[in-house]
């Protein structure tokens, strides 16, 4: 998380053990550049309160789309 810039709106970083690795040689994936941050989740936050997005992370973040606890929020 230390690698992160704190922001009010950040989602959770998960910490995976991966048993397993297949690559591709690539030729086929394009190349992407960095063009700028997203400025969307402060412009969100900016009309929300903190208790606004804990409220919208409960109504909406709880469960994943596989059915399991998010643990988002701590009640």
């Amino acid at each position: 998380m230390a690698r992160f810039p704190k922001l009010s709106g950040m989602r959770q970083v998960y910490e995976l053990t991966v048993q397993m690795v297949l690559t591709s040689c690539g030729f086929g994936v394009p190349h992407y550049d960095f063009v700028q941050e997203r400025s969307k989740l402060q412009e969100a936050l900016a009309v929300k309160e903190e208790e606004g997005m804990e409220h919208y992370w409960k109504r909406r973040n709880a469960v994943s789309l596989n059915g399991k606890n998010t643990g988002i929020t701590v009640d």
